[in-house]
């Protein structure tokens, strides 16, 4: 029996290429480590948008306050300027979660985003 990440790298080396924006962008909405990397390795561009909202895989892991996830995206290079179809950009949706932050700790956590994204901003 297949586990997860099993069935997923048998997916894609069976042609199951077609869609790996929206397998990335699911992995990043999960906090899938394993499949997010599996997505990479098998040919997904971190940089891709979805054609719904032009949201790209770095901008939904800073929806969700997955700041592990951010710093992954970041290292394997997702572009913190892309813009959405709104126009706006990671750092952007950054400090949207700051302001719509119920709490002082999910706020330090998008300051934390905020900082990571600053560093990779000028890269």
């Amino acid at each position: 029996m297949f586990n997860a990440g099993q069935l997923f790298e048998t997916l894609l080396s069976s042609g199951a290429g077609n869609g790996l924006i929206q397998q990335l962008a699911g992995a990043v909405q999960g906090g899938d480590f394993g499949n997010i990397l599996n997505s990479i390795s098998g040919g997904a561009d971190v940089n891709e948008k979805d054609e719904k909202n032009g949201t790209t895989p770095l901008q939904l892991a800073i929806m969700a306050g997955l700041t592990e996830i951010v710093k992954l995206l970041l290292s394997k290079g997702a572009s913190v300027n892309q813009t959405n179809n709104e126009g706006k950009n990671a750092l952007d949706i950054a400090k949207q979660g700051i302001d719509d932050a119920p709490d002082d700790e999910t706020k330090v956590k998008y300051q934390d985003m905020i900082q990571m994204l600053l560093q990779h901003s000028n890269q």
